[in-house]
């Protein structure tokens, strides 16, 4: 029996072990079930990240980009300079010629009056000739002389215009 005893003992003692063992076993099996759970979660976090930097730029092709931007942006000012001159110039020009047009218009009136006295001088000279002739006509008293006389000063005086 003590035999008996003792290997009950014995038994019971691997028992004992065995279930310690046992709950080693579990709680390994938790933790590395945590662990896979968690390896899971940064697998898919890799999964996002790869994606997202698959969307991103490299950073050659970022400096790449940032230079033509530069490029572009210099451009645009040197534009923006040149359509400014031009604008300028464009004002200069039309300031010329408005102060051309107002000049033009004094011009034109001037020649207009001019015209005008010129017409009345001419008018005036006219009249003068045919009274002139009318006199030569009665002085020297022969009709046909005053009208080929007044004729031919009216038509020399009319071609001058």
């Amino acid at each position: 029996m003590t035999s008996l005893i003792g290997r009950l003992h014995e038994g019971e003692s691997k028992r004992h072990s065995l279930h310690l063992i046992l709950d080693q076993h579990k709680a390994e099996v938790a933790r590395l079930s945590s662990a896979c759970q968690e390896a899971l979660g940064l697998e898919s976090q890799v999964e996002q990240l790869s994606k997202d930097l698959a969307g991103m730029v490299t950073h050659e092709r970022y400096l790449s980009v940032c230079g033509d931007l530069e490029a572009a942006l210099k451009r645009e000012q040197e534009l923006k300079s040149s359509l400014s001159r031009h604008g300028k110039a464009l004002r200069q020009m039309q300031t010329k010629l408005q102060q051309e047009g107002q000049s033009a218009k004094t011009k034109n009136a001037a020649l207009f009056v001019l015209e005008k006295v010129s017409k009345n001088y001419f008018c005036t000279t006219l009249k003068l000739d045919v009274a002139l002739s009318v006199i030569h006509a009665h002085h020297t008293h022969t009709c046909t002389h005053t009208c080929t006389h007044t004729h031919t000063h009216t038509h020399l005086y009319t071609n001058r215009n």
